[in-house]
């Protein structure tokens, strides 16, 4: 598997409201698909990566490119379908804000 989980940033807004829109599409041969999911279903566990990616690459770009971020906790997440091979996904986080906690790390939501 190519552990890249964003193909494409569709756009990105870091004025006003920030925001984040990316695109990825697991290919059919993808060691993902060789898994106990099967072959025509990306594991819950790579949407949710896709999802802390989306987040941390924004925050990231709003940053600076100076701290890396770090995704503490998911309070809830729900799936209501299955995604498959050759689909493009789409994940959109938008930045509510920063606060700073010390001079070296700050809590996004």
């Amino acid at each position: 598997m190519r552990y890249r989980f964003i193909d494409k940033v569709v756009s990105l807004a870091l004025d006003g409201q920030l925001r984040i829109e990316v695109e990825k599409t697991f290919h059919g041969d993808d060691d993902v698909f060789s898994g106990p999911s099967g072959p025509t279903r990306v594991p819950d566990s790579l949407l949710l990566e896709l999802m802390a990616m989306t987040g941390g690459h924004l925050i990231f770009r709003h940053l600076g490119g100076s701290r890396l971020p770090l995704l503490l906790k998911v309070p809830e997440c729900r799936f209501e379908g299955a995604a498959g091979p050759e689909v493009a996904l789409r994940a959109v986080a938008d930045l509510k804000g920063i606060s700073a906690i010390s001079d070296d790390a700050s809590v996004a939501d």
